[in-house]
């Protein structure tokens, strides 16, 4: 900090990067009478501020890392001029922080459904630090903070930094990391195709027709999908044929239908590369009949007269004897009362 005319009050820092504008160039945001330069109110060298400036008196001197930068270091003496300024600090031993394991990643993959899961990066999470993930190449655009566990990722290189806490420093298998570590990981594409490859589907449909007893009735059935072969019977339902019964999709493997005339379909599902077995039919028209009884009743004689039913005329023929019988015996006894 420098006093340009010595009257006791700050004017403005002078600041040296010999790295960036040449040793011996000091610059400044105020104006020092040295003439701009390099984008700055001020620029020149020390002998040319203090031409301008005769009466100038430095108050204060100082080291900065910058704007931005991190770093760390420890400063034990600033020499400016004659004078030298010494330090007797001394910083506390840092405590060293063990990273469990390296991060890893995981490539891209084919997720079940045909279609391709992202690939992923993971970090072991751990106390006292914390994990960035920054993505640098094909098409890559990431700058993830405080990541923990897997983190999704498409396909690129990637850079993950860990980051220790204040008074920590990072170590990994008695090795030491410094405060901060960077590993270099590159997440790979898919080189696998991710829409599924069915063979041929058999297909087949099987049906029940409609039966009842004195007490119930039980519906007639459609059953798809369901293929019998030697080794037995095969469920193909859900397999890569859809099913459809009068247009109408099926959900399960069999549906129960009333008595009637349907029209069954199978069709390849269009979600994968299923399709139907050469051969094998894609159409039925199924009926469903009903009982040949009602069900639950009891057989009547229509009122116009008896049926061809041999047992029904034994039973009439037998129940008019009855009534016959009747008639004579009443008729000796009102004979015998004469």
């Amino acid at each position: 900090g420098l006093d340009k005319d010595g009257n006791g009050t700050w004017d403005g820092y002078l600041v040296g990067e010999p790295s960036s504008y040449g040793a011996g160039n000091w610059w400044s945001s105020k104006d020092f009478g040295v003439g701009s330069g390099m984008g700055y109110a001020s620029f020149g060298t020390l002998q040319q501020y203090l031409t301008a400036n005769p009466n100038a008196r430095i108050l204060s001197i100082g080291y900065s890392l910058g704007s931005g930068v991190l770093g760390a270091a420890t400063i034990q003496s600033l020499t400016f001029g004659c004078t030298t300024f010494t330090f007797d600090y001394v910083a506390p031993p840092l405590k060293t922080l063990s990273i469990p394991a390296d991060p890893t990643s995981s490539p891209q993959v084919c997720d079940g459904k045909h279609e391709t899961a992202s690939g992923s990066i993971t970090v072991s999470a751990t106390d006292h630090a914390t994990y960035s993930i920054k993505g640098t190449d094909e098409g890559s655009d990431v700058s993830l903070s405080n990541v923990s566990g897997a983190t999704p990722l498409i396909p690129g290189h990637y850079a993950v930094t860990a980051t220790a806490d204040e008074g920590f420093t990072l170590t990994e298998n008695g090795q030491s990391l410094g405060v901060t570590h960077t590993w270099n990981l590159t997440v790979q594409a898919s080189t696998l195709d991710c829409v599924q490859t069915l063979a041929p589907i058999p297909t087949a449909v099987t049906s029940t027709n409609q039966v009842c007893t004195a007490a119930t009735t039980t519906a007639g059935t459609i059953t798809v999908g369901q293929v019998v072969d030697e080794t037995g019977v095969t469920d193909f339902f859900g397999a890569g044929v859809n099913y459809f019964i009068n247009g109408k999709q099926v959900t399960s493997a069999t549906t129960k239908v009333t008595p009637g005339t349907y029209t069954v379909t199978a069709v390849a599902d269009p979600t994968t590369d299923a399709s139907i077995q050469d051969g094998a039919l894609s159409s039925w028209t199924v009926t469903i009949a009903a009982p040949s009884t009602s069900c639950g009743q009891l057989t009547t004689l229509a009122f116009t007269g008896v049926g061809g039913d041999t047992s029904v005329m034994l039973i009439m023929a037998l129940l008019l004897l009855l009534a016959g019988a009747g008639v004579l015996t009443a008729s000796r006894l009102r004979t015998r009362q004469g």
